[in-house]
């Protein structure tokens, strides 16, 4: 992508200059450019390779009593659409903003954004692909088909500035792989998937990910088991990820302030097992940080819950402003189209013990390794209430033995975390969420 950061840079401070003369009158400008490339194969053979490009600029205006946002894509008429927005500002749904007040000078960090994606080859990402494919067969002579393999790298510069002397531009990159697969066996057909996110090209690890979508689609092959009570599970980082995914709303000050968290009222109070600790930390070179958030705050690291007591909840300037705090940097912007708000950055559960996933199935004497969930879109983040499908593999004396598939977990989320008896320390990320392994006690299976 070419991006002229200097001509970027104009773009913006041209448009900002028209409110910083005017009294009673705040405003912030977002200016954000993206590239991003897909690649998809579908049974060996390529189905797609497209571009697109992004680009665009956001404005949020603060009058008085009046405040409203407006966003615009491409940057052709900036200055005349700036000038409309200016005049039709109206009072906007939700909380009035706060916007940060910085130094003038820009500051930039290069950290997130990996320079080898200019000279990268068509040739170098279809290998990736294909290395997954052949990784998911190795080994498993059940597995008949590719559904699905796919590839996606993202590159953007974002800029962000006020008119209380906020200057903040960065770059970043952003690489992906996804594998589907079949296998073929007694008990009919079953897919396996799986999927990485990184940071930069070369960390991407395709044999990773080709091996766990094929044990996973090899593993359901089977008859189904009827699997009722109350036992141990453990999930696999990418289905503990979903669970924290879930947890997340409720640790946001806003959702807290108005009431809508299963946390409300339990700050300083134990919430979890007391080997965990709950981190978010935006300065990590990971796909959810960045060095500063949708607002321009710097990103820094919050202890969440520290040895299961519930310590800090994520702030932006607004919320931070009312509860008398910092802001934790928390105020999320993905995309120029989107109003900034509360959100985890690198949200993750830190690394527990010397046991890895295999040490701590060694440990179970009876219960279910679980890799696939359905219908976590359902669960009441406000109660904690959750009963969703699973899929895995029974335990028995520390081994693998059979299939399960179609079973249900039912529980609340902050029996969950209090469940929680064994962390692993092969944490890993799925998007900004990340754990490692971990054994949950005394959970609700139904079939």
């Amino acid at each position: 992508m070419t991006m002229d950061v200097s001509a970027l840079l104009e773009m913006g401070q041209s448009l900002l200059r028209k409110f910083s003369s005017k009294s009673m009158c705040e405003a912030e400008i977002f200016l954000q450019a993206k590239r991003i490339k897909n690649l998809v194969r579908s049974r060996g053979r390529m189905e797609e390779s497209m571009t697109t490009l992004i680009s665009g600029c956001a404005l949020r205006i603060l009058k008085k009593e009046e405040y409203t946002f407006c966003y615009k894509a491409g940057w052709e008429g900036l200055e005349k659409w700036a000038e409309l927005a200016d005049r039709n500002a109206c009072r906007a749904k939700g909380d009035q903003w706060v916007f940060p007040e910085g130094k003038t000078e820009i500051l930039s960090k290069g950290d997130f954004y990996d320079k080898s994606i200019s000279t990268l080859s068509e040739k170098e990402r279809v290998a990736l692909l294909e290395r997954m494919e052949w990784k998911a067969r190795e080994g498993y002579e059940k597995i008949i088909d590719i559904v699905s393999s796919s590839y996606e790298e993202e590159e953007g510069v974002n800029f962000i500035l006020n008119t209380k002397g906020i200057e903040r531009l960065w770059r970043e990159t952003r690489f992906s792989l996804y594998l589907e697969v079949m296998s073929q066996g007694k008990g009919g057909p079953q897919s396996g998937f799986d999927t990485t996110e990184e940071r930069t090209f070369n960390a991407l690890s395709p044999e990773k990910v080709g091996r766990r979508a094929g044990w996973h689609a090899a593993s359901l092959l089977g008859k189904k088991e009827t699997v009722r009570g109350r036992m141990p599970l453990i999930l696999e980082p990418s289905v503990g990820c979903g669970f924290l995914a879930l947890i997340a709303p409720g640790l946001c000050a806003d959702k807290v302030r108005k009431g809508k968290s299963v946390f409300k009222r339990l700050q300083g109070k134990k919430v979890a097992s007391s080997d965990l600790n709950l981190i978010d930390d935006g300065t990590l070179i990971e796909p959810g940080g960045a060095p500063f958030d949708g607002e321009g705050t710097p990103q820094v690291r919050t202890t969440v819950i520290e040895k299961g007591r519930l310590k800090n909840f994520l702030y932006d300037t607004a919320q931070a402003k009312k509860g008398k705090r910092e802001s934790t940097g928390n105020a999320r912007r993905d995309s120029f189209k989107d109003i900034p708000g509360i959100g985890p950055s690198c949200l993750f559960i830190d690394n527990g013990g010397i046991k890895n996933g295999r040490d701590i199935v060694k440990e179970v004497k009876k219960g279910i390794y679980i890799f696939e969930t359905l219908g976590l879109h359902t669960v009441d983040t406000v109660s904690g209430d959750f009963s969703i499908g699973a899929a895995g593999m029974i335990v028995e004396n520390g081994a693998f033995t059979r299939p399960v598939k179609g079973i249900t977990m039912a529980g609340n989320l902050l029996d969950f975390l209090s469940s929680i008896e064994m962390i692993g320390n092969d944490l890993e990320f799925y998007g900004r969420f990340g754990t490692p392994t971990l054994l949950v006690n005394n959970t609700i299976i139904g079939s």
